[in-house]
């Protein structure tokens, strides 16, 4: 699960991800789109243990607007909208 902190970004540095839950290490995959389906970042692409995570994200030459971010975590995944304000 993503914290609900992603709802409204505003100058953001970093996401963070609820805590994971589970036993040992489990692949993480968490993406940024845009409204037409382009990957604008690969946020993380790995094994992470349970616990709460901070991953930076340096949005750089990304305009304001409302992007689409997924989670993948084993055989779950999640997408949630979210708003980049500069």
């Amino acid at each position: 699960m993503v914290s609900s902190q992603l709802a409204n970004v505003h100058k953001l540095t970093n996401l963070t991800l609820a805590p994971l839950q589970g036993a040992g290490q489990q692949h993480v995959e968490l993406k940024v789109f845009d409204l037409l389906g382009r990957e604008i970042s690969l946020l993380s692409s790995g094994y992470m243990s349970a616990g709460i995570h901070r991953l930076p994200w340096q949005p750089k030459n990304l305009a304001a607007g409302i992007y689409v971010y997924t989670l993948s975590v084993e055989d779950f995944s999640e997408s949630r909208k979210l708003i980049y304000i500069k």
